[in-house]
């Protein structure tokens, strides 16, 4: 028993050296990667052209071949295989390709390196049970693994470029604090790759803080796919992108429709140095504006290029480190050996052969574990390979996608450039310099950005149209070239500058009045005829208190006499605060002002109103007392308690709805006018206690006119009743008058004309119809004597009785 244990232990040593031995020294064999890439073809839109597109594809294959092949680390004991496969460009022969790779036995897949063929070839190679790594391959098809099971790629899927487009944009509103970076028109073929990228940029602009507003989209068809295009088709869409008003376009397409969709911008005018153009990896290249007819130069077509300068682009990584470095020196020595005049590394190879050294990289990993070698293990091996290639960092998600890491180029006009370092920027010549970089950590810039105009300042997209305004402090009116360098002031007190349709629209929005200054109907203007009208009105009524305080006190004349000169002076005096008060209407409206000519006006006309009332009290009791006269302290308290109320309206109006003054809107513009704030804060308030004030006034007038009726057929000596009657009525008609034509009028300077007339013609018409009758009776009829006798006297009225008293009514105590 114990012999067969024994045995049965050696049997498992011997085997388990044995498998050792196997895995550190493997059997030689030979791998085989299948190069399914194309290197010479017809371009699609041109069936006439044949071209060396890309020869780098095949130089790729032998130079991975070599170094595998030479290395001792790399599948020891192996001989690798790279067998190149020309697809042409043509979708057919890349699936007869890939059926011939099977039957040379390939292990492995790399390529090819255009969307259209790698969909067709991820297809036939799932069908044949064989692993892919494809290059520049970042079409979203793709990206179904459950249908592509054992497919890979050099490069993310087209979808993690829209992310790149949001940082760009986000960079470049913080940094000019423009919000035309977040208003951008998106112009996308209707092809799957501008389709995708479209749609996921629109999906994570409305995500984006701040958000990222599209302005406009629009879709063309592909030249490429559609040979027989011509520029005519794409005029309706670049006219839509014009008219949106933004300033920033993406362009998801091809170089060759970013081609024709640049020109026909440029000739509509949106190509400029106010506007920026960002491409996807598409058109962030040369196809778009080189001569492809003319290999291997592929000259620059200037009239195409122009449209391109100072476009930014959001590029595969480019080529660049010490690995890419060797590759660009084999490859220029390669095709010298073979007298082939290559003018630049194209822009596939590099991806290539990365692609082929991640074939081998993988197949070592596998020959090393003694794995068997299949499209499962190959696929289920990439997502953990890293190393250095020409590309830079190569590594993989794991789906099989390089981890995200994008080129951010700009298009430098370097024709005429005798720099030549920028040759350290990546570009192998090209004018799509690398200016950074982005990957999931953002943006990385090393270079500044060129624009339209060749400069680095970031171009400011805020333009607007120039615009005429009023300089308040110059008296001017000015235009503003840029639309925006002048700040324009809503109309108030301190304003600076303010829209040109405030000038001579018959409201002050300027300090000093400038704005309707020069006017046909100048509110200025106005105000200071009516500053001559009343100083002149205020001059003749100091001669009417001259007089009155002459004729009344001095030289005591009956005629004067028996209006009672106490209060005359007093009508006067306040006729004369009532006129200086509608200075306060003057100038601009302030808060001040609008409280102050609240009290100052409505007092002084109230004092005048109230005085009638109080003469027609007077006349009254004079004649239905036993003593003939009344007391002037008598006459005050009536006037203190007509005025009370009026007091009260106004304490009440500033306190609730305090006037002040503020942004209003009147005929179509914001002026600064006195309107209704305090703690109601409401038209609605003011308007109720101006009714008030209207209401009590017309209140006092009809009383006034009903003891002005019921004293009319009293003898009053000089016809004191009556001349009160009229004042009454001249106030009550003159006031609705007043009343109906200014709420009619919306104009500041029609109100203020209205509103001005009307105070003065009460204030004259009240000491006309006093002091005219007074003044001719005493020169004319009176000779300036004084008369007894004839008096006004109506006999219609035996109940009332006359006077025929000789002044006694009108002693000092009256």
């Amino acid at each position: 028993m114990d012999f067969f244990k024994r045995v049965q232990i050696l049997v498992l040593l011997i085997s388990c050296c044995f498998m050792l031995s196997q895995q550190q020294n493997p059997p030689p064999q030979n791998l085989t990667i299948a190069n399914i890439n194309p290197v010479t073809g017809y371009l699609s839109f041109n069936k006439s052209l044949l071209l060396t597109l890309t020869p780098g594809n095949a130089f790729a294959g032998a130079f991975v071949s070599n170094i595998v092949n030479s290395s001792p680390k790399l599948l020891p004991n192996t001989t690798l295989i790279i067998n190149t496969y020309d697809t042409s460009i043509d979708e057919t022969r890349s699936l007869l390709q890939v059926d011939q790779a099977v039957k040379d036995g390939a292990n492995v897949i790399a390529g090819p390196s255009f969307n259209e063929e790698a969909i067709y070839v991820a297809s036939q190679s799932q069908t044949a049970r064989l692993a892919m790594v494809a290059g520049a391959v970042s079409t979203s098809e793709l990206d179904d693994r459950f249908t592509y099971q054992y497919f890979n790629r050099l490069v993310p899927s087209v979808t993690q470029q829209s992310q790149v487009f949001i940082d760009l944009l986000l960079y470049f509103y913080e940094e000019t604090g423009q919000k035309e970076w977040l208003e951008v028109g998106v112009i996308s073929t209707s092809v799957s790759y501008g389709v995708t990228l479209a749609a996921r940029f629109i999906d994570l602009a409305d995500f984006t803080e701040p958000q990222i507003e599209i302005a406009t989209y629009q879709q063309i068809l592909s030249f490429i796919e559609n040979s027989d295009l011509t520029i005519d088709s794409i005029v309706s869409e670049i006219t839509e992108l014009s008219n949106s008003g933004a300033r920033v376009f993406l362009a998801f397409m091809q170089g060759v429709d970013s081609k024709n969709v640049l020109s026909e911008a440029y000739d509509q005018g949106i190509v400029g140095e106010k506007y920026v153009w960002i491409c996807a990896d598409g058109c962030a290249n040369r196809s778009g504006y080189i001569d492809l007819s003319q290999f291997p130069t592929f000259p620059i077509i200037d009239d195409v290029f122009k449209n391109y300068i100072g476009a930014i682009g959001v590029s595969l990584v480019r080529p660049f480190g010490p690995i890419y470095e060797l590759y660009r020196e084999n490859f220029f020595s390669f095709f010298a050996a073979r007298n082939v005049t290559i003018a630049r590394v194209d822009q596939y190879s590099p991806y290539t052969y990365d692609s082929l050294m991640t074939c081998s990289i993988a197949l070592d990993i596998l020959v090393k574990q003694g794995a068997v070698i299949n499209a499962t293990t190959i696929t289920n091996v990439i997502p953990f390979i890293e190393f250095e290639g020409t590309t830079g960092l190569v590594n993989f998600d794991s789906l099989g996608n390089r981890k995200p890491v994008y080129s951010i180029v700009n298009l430098w006009d370097l024709r005429d450039s005798e720099d030549e370092s920028y040759d350290d920027y990546h570009t192998e010549g090209s004018e799509w310099v690398e200016v950074g970089r982005w990957n999931t950590s953002g943006l990385n810039l090393t270079l500044p950005f060129r624009f339209f105009n060749g400069k680095s300042d970031i171009p400011d997209l805020d333009v607007r149209k120039p615009f005429d305004y009023w300089s308040c402090s110059d008296k001017k009116e000015r235009t503003d070239e840029t639309g925006k360098t002048i700040f324009l002031d809503t109309p108030q007190p301190s304003a600076s500058n303010i829209a040109s349709t405030y000038i001579c629209d018959q409201y002050i929005d300027c300090y000093n009045m400038s704005d309707e200054m020069e006017c046909g109907l100048s509110l200025p203007i106005a105000q200071i005829v009516f500053i001559f009208i009343i100083l002149f009105i205020v001059l003749i009524i100091i001669g009417l208190i001259i007089f009155t305080i002459v004729f009344g006190v001095i030289i005591v004349r009956n005629r004067v006499k028996s209006g009672n000169v106490v209060l005359l002076l007093v009508t006067c005096v306040f006729s004369i605060v009532g006129l200086l008060s509608l200075f306060s209407l003057y100038g601009m409206d302030t808060i001040a002002g609008c409280v102050l000519r609240l009290w100052l006006l409505t007092i002084p006309l109230s004092i005048i109103v109230s005085l009638q009332l109080a003469r027609a009290l007077r006349i009254f009791r004079i004649f239905h007392s036993i003593k003939k006269t009344v007391p002037l302290w008598q006459l005050f308290i009536i006037q203190v308690v007509l005025l009370v109320p009026v007091l009260i309206i106004l304490f009440l109006w500033t306190l609730l709805a305090t006037p002040v003054a503020s942004k209003f809107e009147a005929d179509g513009n914001d002026h600064h006018l006195c309107n209704t704030g305090g703690f109601i804060n409401h038209n609605a308030a003011g308007y109720t206690f101006f009714s008030l004030i209207i209401v009590y006034h017309i209140l006092v007038l009809l009383i006034t006119a009903a003891i002005s009726f019921i004293t009319r057929n009293i003898g009053v000596y000089y016809g004191e009743s009556r001349i009160v009657s009229v004042i009454v009525y001249n106030t009550l008609f003159s006031g609705i008058v007043c009343l109906i034509i200014y709420f009619i009028i919306t104009t500041q300077f029609w109100r203020f004309v209205i509103f001005t007339c009307f105070y003065i013609w009460i204030i004259v018409a009240t000491l006309g119809f006093q002091y005219i009758p007074m003044i001719l009776g005493l020169l004319i009829y009176d000779k300036c004597q004084n008369k007894k006798g004839n008096h006004i006297h109506d006999t219609g009225d035996t109940n009332t009785g006359t006077n025929t008293g000789t002044g006694d009514w009108f002693s000092d105590d009256d």
